[in-house]
């Protein structure tokens, strides 16, 4: 008699036959959990009112940061779309908080006193210009848009930073002449200090006005007792703060610190670039930001062929952004200010 056939397979069999059951049983467990999280977004999105006949916002939902400044910012999106309200018909409403992390429309209704109002109910508009913003500071962003039925969707939240306060900024005037004066319809009188000073104050408050610093003082050597390098014991210039362009921006940086000005190394960009200035501009001053005693038109009152001014160059991060070469008297250089 045969021995009873055993149904156990063989080895050869146990690993073939299960592969099939095995990768059926994965696919089904994943597209289960896959359904399973898209149920719950979905579940979400009706408790939050932002599913199948309400606005959908545009471009993703995104809100876009346009124009920052020190006390200002641009918000920008795309309009969204509706199953019965026209597009142009859509109204939108712009918030600002110090709250993070806003998603849904029942989050911001929830927080709506804490909030501040920027723009109420405004159709068919992909842009608002937030001012009075405090320099140095984040700021949380929310668009509602509401359809012609009353349902509301929120775009996504969206954070941006005001440009700092905390900085040295340097600027430059119009271009003068060796003394200061002679090329100005209205003259300013004074000593040269005085003068170079008035320039910058009239030039801060015609161009740059929103900057936030108060005290503004010529970047400019005058004499043996009022140089550059002398400013942070004269002036009271913050020495430990950056040293950038009139924008602020950390892209428009030329220095960390004061020092870094004045200790023989390579700026870390360019005047011109910065935005600091577009041209040459008279310095008086050696590399080391000491005053140049032959080369300042006799303390900046002079505007002759006969005598020469010290230059700093626009072009240049080395020592020559400020001490370059000579220029005569009776031409037109830029003042550099600084502000704090």
């Amino acid at each position: 008699m045969n021995p009873p056939t055993s149904s156990r397979p063989s080895p050869n069999t146990w690993r073939r036959v299960p592969l099939i059951p095995l990768l059926f049983i994965s696919i089904f467990l994943f597209c289960e959990d896959g359904m399973r999280q898209d149920v719950e977004q979905v579940n979400d999105l009706e408790r939050d009112g932002q599913y199948a006949g309400y606005p959908v916002p545009g471009g993703y939902s995104i809100i876009a940061m346009e124009d920052r400044t020190f006390t200002s910012i641009e918000l920008s999106w795309e309009q969204a779309t509706d199953m019965k309200t026209p597009q142009g018909s859509l109204e939108y409403r712009v918030y600002r908080s110090h709250i993070n992390n806003l998603r849904t429309v029942g989050e911001i209704d929830a927080n709506e006193a804490s909030l501040t109002l920027v723009r109420d109910w405004t159709p068919a508009t992909g842009t608002v210009q937030i001012s009075g913003l405090v320099a140095g500071t984040r700021y949380y962003f929310n668009v509602v848009v509401r359809d012609e039925s009353g349902n509301r969707s929120s775009y996504m939240s969206t954070r941006s930073t005001t440009h700092p306060a905390n900085l040295v900024f340097l600027f430059s005037t119009d271009e003068v002449a060796g003394d200061l004066v002679s090329d100005l319809v209205n003259p300013i009188p004074g000593t040269s200090r005085e003068k170079a000073d008035s320039l910058c104050r009239v030039i801060k408050s015609e161009n740059y006005d929103e900057m936030p610093c108060d005290t503004i003082r010529a970047f400019i050597s005058i004499d043996a007792a009022d140089e550059i390098a002398d400013m942070p014991a004269n002036y009271a210039v913050p020495t430990d703060r950056a040293i950038r362009g009139p924008s602020g921006k950390k892209a428009d940086q030329i220095a960390a610190n004061w020092g870094d000005l004045f200790d023989g190394g390579d700026l870390e960009q360019t005047l011109a670039k910065s935005g600091i200035s577009s041209g040459n501009w008279w310095s008086g001053s050696n590399a080391a930001g000491n005053s140049d005693l032959t080369n300042n038109c006799s303390g900046w009152t002079v505007a002759t062929g006969g005598q020469d001014g010290m230059i700093g160059k626009k072009n240049k991060t080395d020592t020559e952004w400020i001490s370059s070469a000579t220029s005569k008297c009776n031409k037109t250089h830029r003042v550099i200010c600084a502000c704090w």
